[in-house]
């Protein structure tokens, strides 16, 4: 059940990160946006590769979180450029 909850908090985040970038105006190419797609990319990849190996507490998945919730905060965060 917990990790269920991870997962699904994991693409929520992501989804959130991808629909204020989208709303924000932000290009289709852009680094965020590309981030976005490799993190889910590489979420899956890791859940597809856990249910041949029994990996899934492994640092892997924790590090995949830290960095969607380091993006989450990265974009949320005001532009330094706006101010100019």
């Amino acid at each position: 059940m917990t990790a269920a909850a991870i997962m699904i908090s994991f693409f929520m985040l992501i989804r959130r990160v991808r629909k204020r970038l989208v709303e924000n105006g932000t290009e289709r190419q852009s680094w965020e946006l590309c981030l976005c797609s490799g993190l889910e990319m590489a979420m899956i990849g890791y859940l597809v590769s856990g249910a041949f190996v029994s990996v899934f507490w492994y640092p892997h998945i924790w590090i995949l979180c830290g960095l969607a919730m380091g993006l989450n905060t990265a974009t949320a965060l005001p532009s330094s450029t706006d101010a100019i």
